[in-house]
């Protein structure tokens, strides 16, 4: 007996207004946070139309950075990235952070804790604006402070201690900007500072003595930013032009108080204000302004705004003062749209700080952000290689269930999602609203739903865990449903269904837990496929895990226990009789299928078939009928194989419980990807995967999907740079002369018997996945793969000559083959050097 199950009318009635209300709620979301959920380098909506917030990471005290406030970042020449703030100075690798405080007991050491701005020169140094104690020149070689300060007895000395900013401008002088002492030219030949200041009576003179930024533009002219009025420096007669604000004039500067100065790759001048951001037109000699417009998500959040980078789609971020709206904003110049991101509470990936005052693009296209606050925030800007759909609890607009099934995409292009206990889910492509239906709202047989067929009519079969096959029409949102009648051998065979197929001629093929049925939807039964001992072209078994129609016509059958099998029909007497090819493993024959678990299927562009077992990846060469094996030992990230898809270039990308690969058939390589780069997570479930009509690739697993679309994975190309950052004796670190960084030569003494280098590649996309190797020229035979190990270590070396050499990968495996290199001498008894009585290390 076939059961139907139809929603009545007043569940219809209550379904609708359920959705309705949801739908709304989640439109209102959206419109709250505007474009503030675009994929970081992608256009606002991707094309699968899911939109994702940009998830951020965090450095804060918790990770050794000093201080939870930090007004400036740079990366220097080696590529260490150094943040200042109320914390002092510090440096880091990817790992960990190296810190330079200041010791009132040491004149030598930095002048104080509190740092406004640090500026990397020509020549490498690092300077640093403290607030009350001048300016400090950081060596970053000999580790050594050279002091600038505030002399009353010399006009020639800073004109203040509390110094804001620092500028080099192109021709190598240093621009410092005060507090109150106004701005300071200093020439690092003559080391002599030349003031230039505010005075009530000259009107050319600097119009605020308060001085918070300068830049040069790309026609020589010096910009000045005070607390009051935007100056132009013409530096031949050492006069000021002055731009203020205007009620009257809407092209005016929007605000008086000039935070911060940024020339774009354009040549364009932006003016951060207390008023808001503006964009300077040389030729007419005005401005464009862009404030916060509470009735506009696109405005800018805030209207304190402070500094500004570009990145290289020439997008600009801005800092802002934020408090209840996002501090970070993207403007894109094209669309003259902003997008702001703040923090969430309910979102651990969010920015951590409303209060932003520094933004920095390194050289690998990382973005860090200094708050005030919150520490420092790291995003990558390169494109994506993956997108993730998880489940949020917290938000209104997200999948209803984490664990996914099944996935697929009607006629539509409305994306069906099949949860483990959140039933069948629903993304609108074009409005970006998930919905769901569920045993509370819908007719659905059950919440747990294992396969998901859409078919030529715009509806969708179903297969449910233990609760038969349901039919739904999105258009009625009403559900059929089939299960098994032990009374009705033309009932569907049995209630747990796996796998669904709509074959090319129209019919419905449902793998179940006992047996593969064909439904005719004429009189509504099934024909039932089961294992016959007695005929040897029967199904070899009864659980059907995976199906598949061949160009030929053929389906292909995976099972759960008997190996795959191949269905053709053919006439015998007239009749037409099903005739099953078994393929299984064979220990004694090595080109037979690796496992009888078959999770998956796929035919290629070529017509090759592939067979996903829990036991390896197989190839099936229909010529010799013969498989060809790909284990984990081969490449792949591991053996059970949970999905198969094929892209537009013809490469194999395979899902596991262990991540993602993606294979090439041609050149017979294997390329793994895992959660470190954005996947849902590393473990897949069997039948949630499919190829949408744009040729994105869509994974389901345990905590959500992922998506991708395969032309845009690719590879950082950069290779990192590599430095070491320690050296150690009996596992104590030794203090140099010099930066370990910048070591080249190194004696020790026979009686350093043990000693140890650590070293660190400075690409910071996804520090996790670097990867080291190192070897001692003169003791080790070949390179050690350390992994992500990052020191290296020896004991009881023979005296004489040697050369430590590391070389490191980034994140994507691309290698740094010159690496860096000590030269290393280990000397014998009595082999000290002249001079050296007492001491037995030398540097150089």
């Amino acid at each position: 007996m076939r059961i139907l199950t139809m929603i009545t009318s007043w569940r219809e009635h209550k379904m609708n207004t359920l959705r309705t209300t949801l739908k709304q709620m989640c439109m209102l979301c959206l419109a709250l946070w505007g474009v503030g959920v675009v994929l970081a380098m992608a256009a606002l909506v991707e094309a699968s139309g899911i939109a994702e917030k940009l998830k951020f990471e965090h450095l804060t005290i918790a990770q050794g950075l000093p201080h939870d406030v930090v007004y400036s970042i740079l990366q220097d020449r080696q590529g260490f990235m150094w943040f200042s703030g109320e914390g002092g100075l510090a440096r880091y690798d990817g790992y960990s952070f190296k810190v330079y405080q200041h010791d009132p007991l040491n004149p030598d050491s930095i002048a104080s804790n509190n740092i406004s701005q640090i500026l990397k020169d020509r020549e490498g140094a690092i300077w640093c604006s403290t607030w009350g104690a001048g300016v400090d020149r950081f060596d970053p070689q000999t580790e050594t402070f050279q002091h600038y300060k505030h002399d009353p007895a010399n006009p020639n000395s800073l004109s203040d201690d509390r110094a804001h900013v620092i500028y080099q401008d192109n021709s190598g002088i240093l621009w410092f900007g005060t507090f109150a002492g106004g701005l300071n030219r200093f020439d690092p030949a003559a080391r002599i500072f030349t003031r230039f200041q505010h005075a009530d009576d000259d009107p050319h003179s600097l119009s605020h003595n308060r001085v918070w930024s300068v830049v040069e533009d790309q026609a020589g002219n010096l910009w000045i930013g005070t607390s009051d009025k935007l100056n132009r420096l013409d530096r031949a007669t050492g006069q000021f032009t002055h731009y203020h604000h205007d009620p009257q004039n809407p092209r005016s500067l929007s605000h008086n108080e000039t935070r911060w100065l940024y020339v774009d790759q354009t040549g364009t001048l932006w003016v951060s204000t207390a008023g808001g951001l503006n964009r300077y037109h040389a030729a007419s000699d005005d401005f464009t302004r862009y404030a916060h417009d509470p009735q506009n998500p696109h405005s800018l959040s805030n209207n304190t705004a402070f500094k500004i980078c570009e990145d290289q789609q020439q997008r600009l971020w801005i800092g802002t003062k934020g408090i209840d709206a996002g501090g970070l904003n993207m403007f894109d110049p094209q669309s003259q749209q902003f997008v702001s991101y703040a923090y969430d509470p309910n979102n651990p990936s969010s920015i951590s700080h409303n209060d932003i005052r520094d933004v920095f693009i390194d050289r690998s296209g990382v973005l860090w952000i200094g708050t005030r606050g919150g520490g420092v925030n790291k995003l990558d800007l390169k494109p994506k290689k993956f997108h993730s759909v998880t489940r949020n609890p917290n938000a209104p607009n997200t999948l209803h269930g984490a664990l996914v099934f099944a996935l697929a995409e009607d006629v539509d292009g409305n994306h069906w999602i099949g949860t483990d206990g959140g039933g069948l889910n629903k993304h609108d492509v074009r409005s970006g609203v998930f919905s769901y239906y569920d045993s509370t709202n819908s007719g659905i047989s059950k919440d747990s739903v294992l396969a998901i067929q859409p078919d030529s009519d715009g509806r969708l079969w179903l297969g449910t865990k233990g609760e038969g096959l349901n039919h739904f029409d999105p258009q009625t949102e009403q559900f059929v449903v089939y299960k098994q009648d032990p009374n009705n051998p033309n009932s569907l065979s049995n209630d747990q269904v796996y796998s669904l197929l709509q074959d090319r001629e129209g019919r419905l093929w449902v793998g179940t837990d006992n047996g593969l049925n064909l439904f005719h939807p004429e009189d509504q039964t099934f024909t039932r496929f089961l294992p016959d001992k007695q005929n040897p072209n029967s199904l070899s078994y009864k659980a059907i895990l995976s199906l598949m129609q061949a160009r030929d016509g053929a389906i292909w059958i995976g099972t759960w226990g008997g190996g795959v099998n191949r269905l053709e029909f053919t006439e015998v007497s007239g009749v037409r009789e099903a005739q099953f090819t078994v393929y299984r493993r064979d220990l004694n024959n090595p080109n037979s299928l690796s496992n009888d678990e078959v999770t998956a299927l796929l035919e290629d562009r070529n017509g090759d078939v592939w067979i996903g077992t829990n036991g390896g990846l197989n190839k099936f060469d229909p010529r010799t009928h013969t498989f060809t094996h790909y284990f984990q030992a081969d490449g792949l990230p591991n053996s059970e194989i949970a999905g198969l898809l094929e892209d537009h270039a013809g490469m194999i990308w395979i899902s596991t419980i262990a991540g993602l690969s993606r294979f090439d058939p041609a050149g017979q390589t294997f390329r793994n990807y895992d959660v470190a780069d954005g996947l849902q997570s590393n473990q897949f479930k069997d039948n949630a995967y499919f190829r949408s009509r744009s040729g994105q690739l869509f994974f389901g697993g345990v905590n959500g999907y992922s998506y991708f679309d395969p032309a845009q994975v690719q590879d950082n190309p950069v290779p990192p740079p590599v430095a070491l950052t320690s050296f150690k004796v009996f596992e104590q670190p030794v203090v140099l002369p010099l930066s370990v960084s910048y070591l080249q030569h190194l004696k020790l003494s026979y009686r350093d018997k043990f000693f140890a280098f650590e070293f660190a590649a400075l690409d910071y996309t996804n520090t996790e996945k670097n990867r080291y190797a190192y070897k001692m020229e003169g003791f080790d035979h070949d390179w050690i793969a350390a992994g992500q190990r990052r020191y290296a270590s020896y004991t009881n070396l023979d005296a004489g000559q040697y050369i430590f050499r590391v070389i490191a990968s980034n994140n994507d495996g691309v290698w740094n083959k010159d690496g860096v290199a000590v030269n290393l001498t280990i000397l014998p008894p009595g082999g000290k050097p002249r001079g050296s009585e007492g001491c037995w290390r030398f540097w150089s």
